[in-house]
């Protein structure tokens, strides 16, 4: 005889079931009910998708754009971090990508991570390069091309001037 707990605290004597083989036979419907009053599961956990975010629908979704953050792989190199049962997900060690609500351990799955379909759907983009023609590769360039700088004389005679004097402030101070 195995005992089942009871809502008022009291334990309730129930006889198992057992099939012809001689196991037990699960009440599924005692055991949904309990998952479902766990605090850990939850009704609103129970047949729930593993992916928080419901990504937005192909027809919605744009185009891949360059990142507009700079990614910080060494933000905690060299540190040491005490992480406890109950530390919570994003101040545990690693990556916390707020967007699909994940924990990633180390830097190169980090990039896979950031660069992969479901955080980019996540963010509402495909995985998909918009088409760009010649002409905005040639203005783009054009834009990126550095004109060469033309140093005027005044310029770098007051600055050879600037330096001699701290070198002459430096050797009267020794």
């Amino acid at each position: 005889m195995a005992g089942r707990s009871s809502g008022s605290g009291g334990m309730e004597e129930v006889e198992d079931e057992v099939d012809a083989m001689g196991r037990k036979i699960w009440d599924k419907d005692h055991y949904m009910e309990k998952a479902k009053n766990n605090i850990m599961f939850g009704p609103e956990r129970i047949g729930r998708r593993k992916d928080p975010v419901i990504p937005l629908p192909s027809s919605q979704r744009t185009f891949l754009k360059q990142r507009t953050h700079e990614l910080d792989l060494d933000k905690n190199l060299g540190k040491t971090q005490v992480v406890t049962q109950h530390t919570i997900k994003p101040m545990q060690g690693g990556y916390w990508c707020s967007v699909c609500e994940c924990l990633i351990k180390d830097s190169a799955a980090w990039l896979e991570h950031i660069n992969g379909r479901r955080h980019n759907r996540n963010l509402g983009m495909n995985m998909k390069v918009e088409k760009i023609g010649v002409d905005r590769v040639r203005e783009k360039l054009k834009a990126m091309r550095k004109e060469p700088e033309v140093a005027e004389k005044d310029d770098i005679e007051a600055r050879i001037q600037a330096l001699e004097e701290e070198q002459e402030e430096k050797k009267t101070k020794k």
